[in-house]
């Protein structure tokens, strides 16, 4: 196929994708003059050039489209929805012509004439049309002089160069030592920011990928009797190409599922009060390192009590669970292989292919499907995903002498379980469970999942790190050690392995090692666990009349102190060398921001490495430097609350036989977040 054709059909899938939305949106706006214009210039360029390359049949096709169009731009046509599906329809005809050429580098055989008969009819009053510029204009001149088009072989071929340029710069890090750590030191910032670049370079706005869909919410729509809307937001979130290639199929189930069993018809809309459209939003933003998509309705949401009905008769569920199980749990059931609530099959929906499908699919590519439903106000599914699955950043953990990778997005925080530590593993019954602030968090042991003894229960200091997954809940994986965290580069799995549904891929370490990465939620379903779901958002009220669990702590010499645990989001240990001044205050680089920090009143913060406790009012947080752990207290009753605030506690609690000081959390937190040095001498930063 020559260079020449090759550019007009990537320009033109290009300019026919465009279409379809802006079709869409011509039938909701028929007086739009601006639009039709557009949409007319388009279709015009495409059938310039088919003339220019010799292509008769898709000439023919775009001519007789172009009629139609003409008159919508003059107003001797009216706009309708019969008319536009006429034009839709014509859409496909030259879509599936362009495929044909660009399988064979010919044009297919068809007869065209049915569909030419029906365009001549809408166009009978067709005048002369005026010139337009081809193709070819000096606008597109301009714009091919900024770009440059580069085919995904060789975007690939350029990433796995990349990939191996990774793993070499890793296995050079830990040499970083005498006459070689400026030049390896130089190496690492120049690989980083290459790496960045390349992944860039392999960057797509997820609208690219939308600008089929308001086309099928629209046909969608008028096959099943309703009415509509389809508003997107954020279409500019970046994701990988190869992604948003695999978010597809599941992007497509959501909206089917939203546009069938969601939303309702106008007449049983109206009856309930709502207008007689009915709207799904598509909304896309990056958030912690992922990319999270949301597709929410406004219809009828989820009939729980149909749910449990249909998976307790097709022995889903136990009928004696299913009376125990929560709204949430029930909600999840949809998620089921097979699982389906239509009565009868239909061309969209009933044949128990969808929810599993998405999650699945999503999963996959180490992302994770949420859902919530209110009834009688719609329901929303939130898909959360990386950015990229060349090269991810990953927690390499060690177990029964073997090292294994996991995705750090899928990785919520690491607990060390030392001797007499605050941290203990519970046994109920023959499972085990991490009491871990007021959840308790289900555990998995890698051997007993790869079907080996249970070794790393009886290390000396095990860890436990806790995954998030579907459905928003936890559960934690017990191993020996962390051996490290580095950028891995992500191969493919042999067919045998894939198989097993526990990992999702391999990779070379910067040792030269080979580690396989887990697949956490096939790791929760391989060992037959129920995540915990996250605990809701705590209703903060006042301390002295509520009897809270709390973690007492030492800081300085005088009482025990105490911070509830509603407060509390983890405890970490920093090096105070990493501590940074501005601005009258202490920071530190922490999960993607700055972590303010503040010393508890009385802790001199000494050492090179300190613990910190991580606390949060809302959506603020700070780190309170303290001395260690004391334990843990299932209530702090009848808090004696000191006459002056300002000073960090608010007052005395008895908790375990003797007096403890009660940390005021949020005082703490604003005054880290303002600067402390100059105002308040007594507290040491």
């Amino acid at each position: 196929m020559d260079e020449l054709l090759q550019e007009f059909l990537t320009d033109t899938t290009e300019k026919l994708n465009a279409l379809d939305l802006d079709l869409v949106r011509l039938e909701k706006n028929p007086n739009d003059a601006e639009l039709i214009g557009r949409i007319f210039r388009l279709v015009h360029t495409v059938k310039g050039n088919c003339g220019f390359l010799g292509l008769p049949r898709l000439e023919n096709v775009t001519h007789h489209a172009e009629g139609v169009l003409s008159q919508y731009r003059a107003g001797t046509v009216q706009v309708t929805t019969d008319s536009v599906s006429l034009i839709l329809q014509s859409l496909d005809r030259i879509k599936g012509i362009v495929g044909g050429i660009a399988q064979t580098g010919v044009e297919p055989a068809g007869d065209d004439r049915v569909l030419i008969g029906l365009l001549d009819a809408e166009a009978a009053s067709r005048r002369q049309l005026p010139e337009v510029a081809n193709a070819f204009s000096a606008a597109m001149d301009d714009l091919s002089a900024k770009s440059l088009r580069i085919g995904v072989d060789t975007l690939e071929d350029m990433m796995t160069l990349m990939g191996e340029l990774v793993l070499a710069r890793n296995q050079l890090l830990p040499h970083m030592r005498g006459e070689l750590h400026q030049p390896l030191q130089r190496l690492d910032k120049t690989v980083s920011a290459l790496q960045q670049s390349m992944l860039k370079a392999r960057m797509q706005p997820v609208g690219n990928l939308w600008g089929k869909l308001p086309r099928l919410v629209r046909d969608m729509a008028i096959d099943l009797g309703k009415k509509i809307r389809l508003d997107m937001q954020g279409g500019t979130t970046e994701i990988d190409r190869q992604v948003l290639e695999l978010i597809r199929d599941p992007l497509t189930h959501l909206l089917r599922n939203a546009a069938d069993h969601g939303i309702e018809k106008p007449a049983a809309r109206v009856t309930k009060g709502k207008p007689p459209e009915g709207a799904i939003t598509l909304s896309a933003r990056h958030e912690g390192g992922q990319v999270v998509i949301d597709v929410s309705d406004d219809g009828r949401g989820l009939d729980e009590a149909a749910i449990l009905q249909k998976a307790v008769e097709s022995g889903l569920v136990p009928a004696a669970r299913g009376r125990s199980m929560t709204a949430a749990q029930v909600q999840q059931l949809v998620f089921a292989p097979g699982f389906s609530t239509a009565a009868e099959v239909t061309a969209v929906s009933g044949r128990g292919v969808g929810m599993d499908v998405v999650r699945a699919n999503i999963e996959k590519i180490g992302g994770t499907v949420d859902l919530s439903s209110a009834a009688g106000r719609g329901a929303t599914v939130t898909m959360r995903i990386p950015l990229t699955l060349a090269i991810i950043p990953a927690l390499v953990v060690k177990t029964d002498g073997e090292r294994y990778a996991i995705p750090r997005n899928a990785v919520r925080e690491v607990v060390a379980l030392k001797r007499g530590g605050v941290h203990k593993i519970l046994r109920i019954d023959r499972a085990k469970f991490l009491s871990l602030r007021g959840q308790m968090v289900p555990l998995v042991s890698l051997q007993a999942v790869f079907g080996a003894d249970e070794l790393a229960a009886k290390a000396l200091n095990p860890y436990v790190v806790i995954l998030h997954v579907g459905g928003g809940g936890v559960f934690g994986i017990i191993c020996d050690g962390i051996a490290n965290a580095e950028e891995i580069v992500v191969k493919p799995l042999s067919p045998a392995l894939l198989r097993l549904r526990l990992f999702s891929g391999n990779a070379v370490l910067g040792d030269g090692g080979v580690v396989l990465i887990l697949d956490p939620s096939g790791i929760a379903r391989a060992a037959n666990i129920e995540p915990a779901q996250k605990p809701a958002a705590p209703d903060i009220a006042a301390i002295a009349e509520r009897r809270n669990p709390a973690l007492l702590f030492r800081a300085g010499a005088g009482a025990d102190r105490a911070v509830p645990l509603e407060y509390l989001s983890r405890i970490e240990r920093i090096d105070m060398t990493t501590v940074e001044n501005a601005g009258g205050r202490q920071l530190i680089a922490y999960r993607d921001g700055l972590l303010p920090l503040i010393a508890y009143p009385g802790c001199a913060a000494g050492g090179r490495r300190q613990p910190v406790l991580v606390i949060r009012d809302g959506d603020a947080q700070a780190g309170v430097i303290f001395d260690s752990v004391l334990g843990v207290v299932d209530a702090l009753p009848d808090v004696a609350l000191k006459q002056e605030t300002g000073s960090g506690s608010l007052g005395s609690a008895l908790a375990a036989g003797h007096a403890v000081d009660v940390m005021d959390a949020p005082w703490l937190i604003r005054r880290a977040r303002e600067g402390l040095r100059h105002d308040h001498p007594d507290i040491v930063v």
